[in-house]
């Protein structure tokens, strides 16, 4: 199976829960690429109401976004095409993640802020406070001062806004979909342009909404904005965790603070998470830092030049140093993160020796069978079998190098290279492969396991009408469906653990 191939397996797999017209969309999408909703209905042969609340449910879940694209000269049509958030579903693999990672640094309530707003796609402040309170007066019972208690959940929202982790939600809908478009519209002709005025003078006479821009009675207010998941943000924070740990193994714990005080000052200066580099960093202001946020004493300040010297000196290149700064090298740390994960899968698939030759044609570029042998201090059976199971999992390249024009074998030079990005892609590819196959496994347990699980549903619904008539009968389960329950939870519980390491491990050979 080819890598898109498992991609588009493990995409159908996450949004399976939308249901199957949601699936049939998204399936679409990625094969065919953008398409307006007309292509898809022609396409999938389906009900045309039935398109329209599946696209609607992905728009709003996130998972689909539009854009508007004009076609012709003399007569300017608009045409609405649609195209499949490829990474935004990818990323519901690290969903458990994400909302442990919040849970550590915002407490309860914006664990519970996190998993209303991925429930329901977008939220006001409003909705997710409301939401967030009932669900603790249901788990508490008793809530002193309610007051209070909104007020908390909200600064905690107001919190996760602030360090980006929620972002407008920026729902697109029909009555304003042509005037956004035409604002982000490039190198339009005036022709157009005027067209568009025309159009939307003649809207506004007939009544019609106008452009929001324009009115500053139709602003959205804060309190109005609909808020939903920055999955961008969460993957700086994992990065920045990752870079983190890598530094405290590499060098000291130490030196792991001062990085993660580094990374505190940058954080709110990044854009994206494929930035390269940070802002630069003052020592005086890292200092202050360090001894305000993380105790650190005057001993331990005097050393931080030294620090400092050694994540700049150090083969990876942490930091680069200034005059008075220093810059953190994102892409120098995430390099070496990845090479990490790539060089471990090497060696639990193909064994040492194979991650040895990988190794040396990796820092050698081009080498023959022979030297690779030699150069590796193996035997060259050995070096020709590990070259061709590895070729035979794309992971190597073999280059033919001719030495006379009639491209004779025995006139021939062989030399083995590694093409690096084509193998950590090939591994992505795995991994997406073994989580949607882990996934199938798990709904054919539940699809099996449906009679039993509806037994276990009527004895608890039993069991709480039985404590209501104060019934000292208790229905229970047979001590069959207790072991086979047992067992169903033990399985689900391997398989879900296994796709979260997964789900890590594509973090960094995908997202990364």
């Amino acid at each position: 199976m080819s890598n898109e191939a498992q991609k588009e397996v493990l995409i159908c797999q996450l949004v399976k829960d939308f249901g199957e017209y949601c699936e049939k969309v998204c399936a679409l999408l990625f094969r065919k690429g953008k398409q307006s909703f007309q292509e898809i209905v022609r396409e999938l042969s389906l009900p045309r109401q039935s398109m329209k609340k599946a696209l609607m449910v992905l728009l709003h879940h996130h998972l689909v976004w539009y854009t508007e694209e004009e076609e012709g000269e003399i007569r300017v049509i608009e045409k609405t095409f649609y195209h499949l958030n490829t990474d935004g579903i990818l990323m519901r693999i690290n969903y458990p993640k994400i909302i442990h990672y919040t849970k550590q640094n915002f407490g309860e309530y914006g664990e519970q802020i996190i998993l209303e707003i991925i429930q329901n796609g977008r939220l006001t402040l409003d909705q997710a406070v409301r939401q967030v309170y009932f669900v603790q007066k249901q788990l508490r019972g008793y809530i002193p001062n309610e007051f209070e208690e909104a007020e908390n959940i909200k600064n905690i929202f107001l919190l996760l806004v602030q360090h980006r982790y929620l972002m407008r939600a920026d729902i697109q809908t029909p009555t304003n979909l042509k005037q956004n478009s035409s604002e982000t519209k490039e190198g339009a002709s005036k022709k157009s342009n005027l067209s568009k005025a025309a159009q939307s003078d003649a809207k506004n006479s007939n009544g019609k909404r106008p452009n929001s821009e324009l009115d500053p009675s139709k602003q959205t207010t804060f309190e109005e904005t609909f808020w939903r998941l920055n999955p961008d943000r969460y993957v700086i924070a994992f990065s920045h965790q990752a870079c983190i740990d890598l530094v405290s193994e590499k060098i000291h714990p130490i030196a792991s603070t001062i990085l993660r005080a580094m990374f505190r000052l940058t954080e709110p200066h990044l854009k994206s998470y494929k930035d390269q580099t940070s802002i630069p960093v003052h020592i005086e202001q890292l200092a202050e830092t360090l001894k305000t946020e993380h105790n650190f004493q005057s001993d331990q300040l005097a050393q931080l030049n030294k620090y400092l010297e050694v994540m700049s000196k150090d083969k990876v290149g942490f930091i680069t140093s200034t005059v008075s700064s220093y810059t953190i090298n994102r892409t120098n740390i995430i390099t070496v993160l990845k090479e990490k994960v790539v060089e471990g899968i090497i060696s639990d698939k193909f064994g040492p020796q194979s991650l040895r030759i990988f190794r040396l044609l990796r820092a050698k570029h081009f080498l023959e069978e022979k030297k690779i042998a030699e150069m590796a201090m193996m035997p060259i059976a050995s070096a020709r079998t590990i070259l061709y199971q590895m070729l035979a999992k794309n992971l190597l390249h073999l280059q033919e190098v001719p030495r006379t024009q009639d491209h004779s074998p025995a006139r021939t030079i062989y030399l083995w290279t590694v093409k690096y990005n084509l193998a950590q892609e090939r591994f992505a590819s795995e991994v997406m492969f073994a989580i949607s196959n882990m996934k199938m496994r798990l709904s054919s347990q539940y699809t099996q396991a449906h009679p039993l699980l509806s037994r276990v549903l009527l004895v608890e619904t039993e069991a709480i009408n039985a404590a209501q008539s104060n019934d000292r009968v208790v229905p229970e389960l047979s001590d069959v469906d207790k072991v086979a329950l047992r067992k169903l939870s033990t399985i689900e519980d391997t398989l879900e653990a296994s796709i979260l390491l997964l789900g890590n491990t594509l973090l960094y050979l995908y997202f990364f």
